[in-house]
């Protein structure tokens, strides 16, 4: 009988999405600690830090990304 393998980190990480795109934030918790347990990769900071990288520095409150926010021209 061949041992049961662990989990693969890009299961881990797709199931870690969708929990936490679900709100359900206790399970995505406990599912970043099971993957820091196992690969050494916590899903949690990872989320965070990839959802900080794409905000623009520029544009800090997402003003323009708002439909009804429009730049108006003049002349």
């Amino acid at each position: 009988m061949a041992k049961k393998q662990p989990p693969k980190l890009a299961n881990l990480r797709y199931r870690f999405n969708k929990l936490f795109k679900e709100g359900d934030f206790r399970k995505a918790k406990e599912l970043s600690r099971y993957s820091q347990s196992i690969h050494g990769v916590n899903l949690d900071e990872e989320y965070h830090s990839k959802l900080a990288a794409k905000q623009d520095p520029r544009d800090p409150f997402g003003l323009g990304k708002v439909s009804g926010f429009k730049k108006q021209k003049y002349g």
